[in-house]
């Protein structure tokens, strides 16, 4: 049997506490009417009326319900410290060790684009497109330009800021994809241009292969950009 990813060990983990959380519910009602009960008929009976009284029979179930209630709320609550302590706390812990708790609280809009950590990546426009330069925050100096897709900008920031060089194996090979969704793209603006001025049904094809491998190259850049932790 395959192993669970962490995705799937913290969506299990949810519902978990979803159906404990649900459980809480109701028996917290149940304590509640127990209460009402003991309070609405407490210290107003008969001392010489006897617990098989009718009238009395609704009262002692609905606390013999709430003690049984007390007792199973007593549990949940343990299960839920012992679920905290073995599933979700290691995530979190993990997440801050990773930096990527870091990150989302040290990400904030700028005028030019997006600060990330000690990165900020900087949106521009050349005539129709959009490119994305990263600079340096401290420095002010910009160390990379003319990315053309927003996750590749990101993907790099990430990786710069867990410490890795922008001359890095990793950083190159988004660079590298980052340039290749951009030759497509431009190949299919070419092509679609040369096909509406002369209607050859060779440049629509073109066309529509350098657009359908300039989407893959997006996605596939958007994919890895995601997988870094």
């Amino acid at each position: 049997m395959a192993s669970k990813t962490k995705s799937e060990e913290v969506g299990e983990n949810k519902k978990h506490f979803k159906d404990l959380i649900s459980k809480l519910n109701e028996i917290t009602d149940k304590v509640s009417e127990a209460e009402v009960a003991l309070e609405k008929f407490s210290g107003k009976l008969p001392s010489d009326m006897l617990v098989s009284t009718p009238v009395l029979e609704p009262i002692v179930q609905k606390l013999t319900e709430g003690t049984h209630s007390h007792q199973e709320m007593r549990n949940i609550l343990s299960r839920f410290n012992i679920m905290f302590e073995e599933n979700i706390k290691p995530v979190l812990l993990e997440e801050t060790a990773t930096g990527e708790y870091d990150l989302a609280i040290k990400t904030k809009a700028t005028s030019a684009g997006v600060q990330i950590g000690h990165w900020e990546i900087k949106k521009f426009t050349e005539g129709k497109e959009v490119i994305y330069g990263i600079d340096n925050v401290d420095t002010k100096v910009t160390i990379l330009e003319d990315i053309r897709t927003y996750a590749a900008a990101s993907a790099i920031v990430k990786l710069l800021n867990a410490g890795m060089a922008a001359n890095s194996r990793d950083v190159s090979s988004f660079l590298e994809l980052d340039e290749s969704f951009r030759i497509h793209y431009q190949d299919a603006l070419t092509h679609k241009r040369k096909f509406l001025k002369t209607k050859n049904p060779i440049y629509e094809d073109r066309f529509e292969f350098c657009k359908d491998k300039a989407l893959t190259l997006k996605e596939t850049i958007t994919k890895k950009s995601k997988e870094i932790m």
